[in-house]
């Protein structure tokens, strides 16, 4: 009896946490392809090597200060930035912006140009993937 209520609970545990991911993730609008300014869409450069660097710092802080856009990943000329857009500093996971580029990245097609909004409790910020000189 006590196995059984260990794996229902567990079971239950695991589907509240995939539950939450989910939700997570539907923080992001629908990524916005080819509206942003900067250079000619880029190739597949940032998901081969943008997105493995910032999963590679997940927790860190990759945020922007208030009213600025930042650089977080750029190689081969393609970059990927947060827009902070509110007046205050925001403090994102590089996690985060891994899964905002990689959106972009899976609606945009092999050559990538686009941004997406985070429409979250925490929002006013956005995820731009451009061209740009490293």
């Amino acid at each position: 009896m006590k196995v059984s209520a260990i794996i229902t609970l567990s079971a239950a545990a695991l589907i509240n946490f995939a539950s939450a991911a989910t939700i997570q993730r539907r923080d992001f609008e629908q990524p916005l392809c080819g509206l942003v300014e900067g250079g000619d869409p880029q190739s597949t450069s940032p998901r081969v090597e943008g997105l493995p660097y910032l999963r590679g710092k997940w927790n860190d802080d990759c945020g922007a200060p208030a009213r600025t856009c930042q650089t977080k990943s750029c190689s081969w000329n393609s970059r990927i930035e947060v827009c902070n857009d509110n007046n205050h500093d925001v403090h994102i996971p590089c996690g985060r912006v891994a899964d905002g580029a990689e959106a972009i990245m899976n609606k945009c097609g092999d050559y990538h140009k686009g941004q997406v909004f985070n429409n979250g409790p925490a929002g006013g910020w956005n995820i731009v993937v451009r061209a740009g000189s490293c």
